[in-house]
């Protein structure tokens, strides 16, 4: 029996709760006639079409219905619409006026809360350690300056890959964890969008592409072959194609 992680949440029966919604699995699997694109789960697996990991101790209906509603589905939309709804700055930059900026940095901070807070196996190397419970509270409606210094950027793939047509929207890493000094970041590639969440700023303001304080949704756009993402990305495929081919598994 697992307790709902949700704030002061008293109920003991949890349900199937994924990471990432679900709606980016069969977003993802639509497309099977055309080739689909990866899901990369933590360190270890990768799936050509991916049905959405879940875990099964963290939140009640109640609450897991919450998240759903009030941020699952806003940035579900928001990745399936991108392209109608930006108003960027040629192959620089992208802007969305139609959204508000703090429901997506909210989500972010629910996605990586749900992946500390989870006991799974999957999940172990993801550990939010001293600001857990007040991400947690942050999913839920808290504001963003609970937590001082937290700091979200959001950039965005090009559909291209090394000069490539690649529906880079459809690609989808699940959240790991890089350090840089004595900075740890968050990282997660989901709906074509690059995010990285870390806590204390190296300045005492905000950067312009910061989600934090802006009032449209503003960032930068990249080539996936050029970001460090990519290498790790390439490592956890090759890793599982390797090991499909010692199975006589093609992909």
């Amino acid at each position: 029996m697992s307790r709902c992680r949700a704030p002061n949440c008293p109920e003991t029966q949890t349900i199937k709760s994924h990471i990432i919604p679900q709606g980016f699995a069969r977003w993802i699997r639509a497309d099977q006639s055309e080739g689909g694109n990866l899901l990369v789960t933590p360190e270890r697996i990768s799936a050509k079409y991916p049905n959405g990991m879940f875990v099964t101790d963290i939140l009640c209906a109640k609450h897991d219905a919450q998240l759903g509603r009030e941020l699952d589905e806003p940035f579900f939309d928001l990745a399936t619409s991108f392209a109608a709804r930006n108003r960027g700055f040629g192959r620089f930059y992208y802007r969305i006026d139609d959204i508000d900026p703090v429901v997506i940095a909210r989500w972010i901070v629910s996605v990586i809360w749900r992946s500390s807070v989870t006991s799974q196996r999957d999940w172990h190397h993801i550990d939010l350690g001293e600001f857990e419970w007040k991400a947690g509270e942050i999913a839920f409606g808290a504001p963003l300056d609970t937590l001082p210094g937290l700091s979200i950027e959001v950039g965005r793939y090009r559909q291209s890959f090394n000069g490539q047509p690649f529906e880079a929207d459809k690609l989808v890493a699940m959240p790991w964890t890089k350090v840089i000094g004595s900075t740890r970041l968050w990282m997660m590639t989901v709906g074509g969008f690059r995010m990285s969440m870390k806590f204390g700023r190296l300045t005492a303001s905000l950067g312009p592409l910061e989600v934090v304080g802006q009032t449209s949704l503003f960032g930068a756009m990249f080539d996936l072959e050029n970001t460090v993402d990519h290498r790790k990305i390439m490592r956890v495929i090759e890793a599982a194609d390797r090991r499909d081919a010692a199975r006589g598994i093609e992909r």
